[in-house]
């Protein structure tokens, strides 16, 4: 698959779990307001933080789609990273405000519920939405190789257990347990900061050009390590730029390989790393001279006797 295809298969996904998002934060807002539950407004924010890093993916594949230019020779990539740091840390404020009301609640709690059962419904809806658009997620990350669309389908699981435990808050309000919906209020935003604080991280290290992965690097050097013309490799360098992984390494081939043959070997080699690490996107190979190994002669040395 190449990679314009794994960019519009990947941008497809975004966009269905961008829609997703949309329609749930509108939806939880909407009924929050109208049953005056605030789990299901909590829940509505957390959605609300998935709809903007899931937004901030798409923007970022759609500018990854134009080509380098002169000014920016290594493409836009890095736009999805740079998106993604803003928005986590306003996410990361709106959650600790959350956090502080539903610490408040707990000891204050509020009213019964107006219209409970829709709330119930919506919470319901939610679940199985989320669950649905999980296992879209995972179905096609698998199926073109993408490990940031893998994740998201975790954190689509996450949204769908979010809206059963809001489920709970609602029927437990139903119940006159008024206490338990404060008790939501504080898990979700913790799920809201860990969330974001887990994006911020991810954004800077990849804007740093931090190692992605130990054990992305240990496919590679399992590669290099098992191809019989390589002498030995050195410099092994991975990097994250938006959704996709870069590498690079120093290889010294056998010297009884001439130059022509150097360049066909560095070619199959990349395509092996791909095979066996199909999370790079691109690898770049630096072939240098074997170097000479040292060897020892020793001569014998007959004295002349005078």
């Amino acid at each position: 698959m190449n990679k314009k295809t794994r960019i519009r298969k990947r941008k497809k996904a975004a966009k269905i779990s961008v829609f997703a998002a949309l329609f749930l934060s509108v939806l939880k807002i909407i009924f929050g307001f109208v049953t005056g539950s605030g789990a299901l407004i909590a829940d509505a924010l957390h959605n609300v933080a998935d709809l903007f890093a899931r937004f901030s993916g798409w923007l970022g594949l759609k500018i990854a789609e134009r080509e380098p230019t002169e000014k920016f020779p290594y493409g836009y990539y890095k736009t999805e990273n740079i998106a993604a740091l803003f928005v986590s840390l306003l996410i990361v404020y709106a959650s600790v405000e959350l956090l502080i009301n539903g610490y408040f609640r707990i000891f204050a709690p509020p009213a019964k519920l107006f219209l409970p059962l829709a709330g119930l419904a919506v919470s319901l809806v939610s679940l199985i939405v989320s669950f649905l658009v999980a296992r879209y997620q995972k179905k096609t990350g698998k199926k073109i190789n993408s490990q940031n669309i893998i994740a998201n389908s975790r954190e689509s699981l996450l949204d769908a257990l979010s809206s059963f435990i809001v489920f709970i808050a609602i029927l437990a309000n139903m119940f006159n347990i008024y206490y338990v919906e404060g008790v939501i209020i504080v898990v979700i935003s913790l799920f809201i900061f860990r969330f974001s604080v887990i994006n911020i991280r991810n954004s800077v290290f990849s804007l740093m050009d931090a190692s992605p992965s130990k054990d992305i690097e240990g496919k590679v050097k399992k590669v290099l390590s098992g191809l019989p013309e390589i002498q030995e490799f050195e410099g092994l360098k991975l990097r994250k730029s938006g959704p996709f992984i870069f590498g690079e390494c120093t290889i010294r081939l056998k010297k009884s390989i001439d130059a022509e043959k150097a360049h066909k070997i560095a070619d199959e080699i990349e395509e092996r790393i791909k095979e066996g690490a199909r999370e790079i996107e691109s690898f770049a190979l630096n072939i240098e001279p074997c170097k000479p190994k040292r060897q020892r002669i020793v001569l014998p040395v007959k004295s002349r006797v005078a």
